[in-house]
């Protein structure tokens, strides 16, 4: 009950504004009604055979005709509809479907697949609602521009407080530390069921002469095999990084990421994905000097997407060890990571996040003796961003992330802000 006041509530408050630029569309005609409910997912498990649904349905026009199952529904023309429905299952396979059409003839229709006596997992796929379905080969190419106000681009030597009486002093004066840097990727995805391919190209560049050797460009190709978000099984990914720094090949990074996701849904906490692997990474690096580095961590992936998806929420829990090519820079440690961001595909935008590492480099030694026999380090981050998505490919977006790394050889902090504009098609 208390879901369906809030969604009531969200649109008597937003009803100044077009709702049709407020919640996710599901096809192209962004001018026919939506039609929203907190009590169904697409695909969901019940365990009683009767369950009573509210949908809310509104438009820009009057909606003149709503049918659910065939059956036309009996109410006054309005922008704005609350349809109550009490269906019954039986067992097996159930389908509700959901029209809705206005005056102007614009329609839209939501299927929704309800399994009740049986496990969701067992019905056959040609079952399941056709948007459930996993067709052919798909692609997608996306891309972004991204403009920046950093304030200490090569992580210098700062503190935002002494320690002891110690000056602390890096190489770049503070007032000469920040730069602006313009960034752009070009990303394709190429997916056929749940096997997929990326090829992409970043690109990041720094106005002033001496931060030069801090610019990249980065080439990308990775293959993955994911499960569908609310089903359980292996997801195994694979990415090449070729990294350029300043004029000279940087490093070639093989990413490896293995796991067992279990993935549900339910009307009450949406989908929701645990996923729990390795991630290694092999580090070879084109300087003469540098040995091969790596990264072994062991993960905990969360995410849940809420069941009408407006907010998306993804958590990662880290444990494992690492190098950078040199004796000095092999470490141990942990990783946490929390961002929450909404989902819609239209309008308002916001996100925040926090991020808490700890590394022990027991072969490195700190900036002065009194703080311990092995270097540490403890960066920390935060992020918020606000934007608008003028339609489900298209987004213009401000985030500001604060990082400060609390180390005892190499004490930072840095604040990057910017506009970034996103697209694809």
């Amino acid at each position: 009950m208390k879901s369906k006041l809030l969604v009531l509530l969200i649109i008597t408050i937003l009803g100044a504004f077009p709702v049709s630029s407020l919640f996710a569309q599901d096809d192209e005609n962004e001018a026919a009604p939506n039609i929203l409910t907190t009590d169904l997912v697409r695909r969901q498990q019940v365990d009683s055979s009767q369950l009573e649904v509210s949908f809310v349905i509104y438009d820009d026009d009057t909606i003149s005709e709503v049918i659910i199952n065939g059956e036309a529904q009996s109410f006054e023309p309005a922008t704005t509809l609350n349809i109550e429905k009490v269906f019954n299952f039986i067992g097996g396979k159930n389908i509700i479907t959901v029209k809705a059409v206005d005056e102007n003839g614009n329609e839209r229709t939501r299927n929704y697949l309800v399994a009740y006596g049986v496990d969701l997992a067992s019905l056959e796929e040609e079952e399941q609602p056709a948007e459930a379905k996993a067709e052919g080969f798909k692609w997608k190419i996306i891309g972004g521009i991204q403009l920046n106000s950093d304030s200490n681009p090569s992580n210098d030597l700062s503190l935002p407080v002494a320690i002891e009486d110690y000056e602390i002093s890096g190489q770049i004066d503070d007032d000469e530390q920040a730069d602006t840097q313009t960034a752009v990727n070009l990303m394709g995805i190429f997916s056929y069921g749940k096997i997929k391919g990326v090829l992409g190209y970043a690109q990041s560049t720094y106005s002033q002469d001496i931060y030069e050797n801090l610019n990249s460009a980065v080439m990308i190709v990775g293959a993955s095999y994911v499960p569908q978000p609310n089903e359980n099984g292996f997801d195994g990914r694979y990415t090449l990084m070729d990294i350029k720094l300043g004029s000279e090949a940087y490093a070639q990074y093989h990413v490896f990421k293995i796991g067992y996701q279990f993935g549900r849904s339910d009307k009450e906490d949406g989908t929701t994905r645990h996923l729990w692997g390795v991630l290694y990474n092999h580090k070879i690096f084109a300087a003469s000097g540098l040995d091969t580095g790596n990264i072994t961590l062991f993960r905990w992936e969360y995410t849940n997407v809420d069941a009408d998806n407006l907010d998306f929420f993804k958590s990662v829990i880290a444990l494992g060890s690492g190098s950078d090519g040199t004796e000095e820079s092999e470490y141990s440690g942990f990783a946490m990571d929390f961002d929450w961001s909404n989902k819609w595909e239209s309008g308002f935008l916001q996100g925040v996040g926090f991020g808490l590492h700890y590394k022990n480099f027991p072969n490195d030694e700190p900036l002065i003796s009194d703080l311990g026999d092995a270097r540490t380090d403890i960066p920390i981050r935060f992020t918020f961003s606000l934007g608008w998505a003028f339609n489900p490919n298209w987004s213009l977006q401000y985030q500001y992330d604060y990082k400060v790394n609390i180390s005892t050889k190499k004490p930072s902090q840095r604040t990057i802000n910017g506009l970034q504009l996103r697209g694809g098609f």
